[in-house]
């Protein structure tokens, strides 16, 4: 049996309403789209939040029988350099693994999805994890500014517990061009809205779904959840009626809760609907972007084993909303704010020390004692515990994954960062150990000293004249 054996969703903790966005910018023309859509911090990009994503996959998991990592996006932060392998170094997965990047469109998720399911089916790898994030940028202005939403997922295809299995999949390649951007561009190109949705999600996406329902002798009434792509909400109910699906088999798009997520879209519904599936249930997952994939899934009696899986329900839930527009515009650089006198310089990124000391910067590894137990960071030779200071007596002792309190922090204002202020915080972890690291996704007017943390993986900044994203952790406080 192959199919889904974890799985955990992403949204980030900002969320910015549409009513706000239209103060703002809609003296250009009126939006009235309702609800909200999610919005990535200023240290987070589609390398970070596929981290998060696949950190929340792997909690129960054994990382060390991960055979291999997919990443799927349409915003890398390289074109020449594979996002994967940051993704599987953060997550501490082992280097005899086979890694790739799936990019260039919205159906890149399903796409990797297959691929993970293709090679566990031939036996090639018995566990992937696939990886799917994606963090748009439009002018100021834009309509799809407001469609638009950032977030991530993470699925597990194995063999073992397998919570929804594979049936079919089935796929159109057609070069129908919605949206594109060249290598040389900062932001997207849209072609004209009527044109898009006449002849490519009216006529592509019924072609595609009932290829699939043919090909396996199913109708729509067989289906428990439908998930179906389609960032028009009116629309798509309306597809979804004339495809033979009543409104209790068609899974929520979260277009007024989070946005159109491209590469990670279709996956998070898939997330979705797990959640509240039932053995013997059936679902159909379609994407679109220069064609369609189309996968069919049945539930099986595992799927019990995922009920304290990170999914969509609690990462909704998690949230803050943002107080303005011009805050969103500055974190993503849309808009171009004074940010102080050192504006604009970046330490030096030395890939050789970078290379040398991975463990510890990207994999976050101290050393425990192995005489008296005592962990610590940084890596050092000798105990720090005044009672042993045993030399050389060390192992390597990983901190990603462990979680810990406020020793005591700071608020610093005088940073050069989009939006101030900056909250940097010494940790003390359970267990042992403390570190010095930023504090993000907190209200700097209501931290705490004591309050429980766990580990992010964030970009702290962009050395923009050498080309590099500089990658680091920090502490976030513990999900609730």
């Amino acid at each position: 049996m192959i199919g889904i054996t974890s799985y955990s969703a992403y949204i980030p903790w900002y969320r910015l309403s549409r009513a706000k966005m239209n103060e703002a910018t809609g003296f250009l023309m009126t939006f009235p789209t309702p609800g909200e859509r999610s919005v990535a911090n200023q240290n987070e990009d589609s390398v970070t939040m596929a981290t998060a994503a696949g950190l929340y996959c792997l909690e129960g998991e054994d990382r060390n029988q991960v055979g291999g990592l997919y990443f799927a996006t349409s915003t890398p932060s390289y074109l020449v350099r594979q996002q994967a392998s940051i993704v599987s170094t953060a997550l501490d997965l082992r280097e005899d693994i086979r890694v790739a990047d799936f990019a260039s469109g919205s159906k890149a998720g399903t796409t990797a999805l297959m691929n993970a399911l293709d090679a566990v089916k031939a036996g090639s790898l018995k566990k992937v994890m696939v990886t799917a994030a994606d963090c748009r940028v439009v002018k100021p202005g834009n309509p799809q500014e407001y469609v638009y939403g950032d977030g991530a997922a993470a699925i597990m295809v194995g063999q073992e517990n397998v919570a929804a299995e594979l049936e079919a999949t089935y796929s159109l390649s057609v070069d129908f061009v919605d949206r594109w951007r060249a290598v040389y561009e900062e932001f997207d190109h849209g072609w004209e809205d009527r044109w898009i949705r006449d002849e490519g999600y009216e006529k592509l996406i019924p072609r595609a779904i009932d290829g699939m329902l043919k090909q396996q002798g199913l109708t729509a009434g067989d289906i428990a959840k439908v998930i179906i792509c389609y960032p028009m909400a009116r629309q798509h109910a309306n597809l979804a009626k004339r495809l033979g699906f009543t409104p209790a088999q068609v899974q929520d798009q979260l277009l007024d809760k989070v946005g159109d997520t491209c590469a990670a879209h279709p996956l998070l519904m898939l997330i979705g609907a797990l959640e509240e599936a039932k053995p013997g249930d059936r679902i159909l997952v379609s994407s679109f972007g220069q064609g369609l994939d189309v996968l069919l899934f049945k539930v099986t009696d595992k799927i019990g084993l995922m009920k304290d899986k990170w999914g969509m329900k609690k990462s909704l839930a998690r949230r803050k909303e943002l107080e303005s527009w011009e805050r969103f515009a500055s974190m993503r650089g849309a808009v171009k704010f004074y940010l102080g006198a050192r504006e604009g310089e970046y330490g030096f990124t030395s890939y050789t020390l970078a290379w040398r000391e991975r463990k510890q910067v990207s994999r976050l590894y101290g050393h425990k004692c192995k005489k008296c137990g005592t962990p610590q960071f940084p890596p050092r030779r000798i105990c720090v515990n005044p009672n042993c200071k045993a030399i050389d007596q060390m192992e390597d002792y990983r901190f990603s994954d462990k979680t810990g309190k406020i020793f005591s922090f700071v608020v610093d204002y005088n940073v050069y960062v989009p939006v101030p202020p900056v909250v940097h915080a010494y940790i003390n972890f359970d267990g042992g150990g403390r570190i010095q690291l930023q504090v993000v996704d907190v209200d700097p007017f209501t931290i705490q000293i004591g309050q429980p943390m766990e580990m992010t993986y964030r970009r702290k900044q962009v050395d923009v004249p050498r080309g590099v994203s500089i990658y680091y952790w920090c502490a976030t406080p513990v999900r609730t």
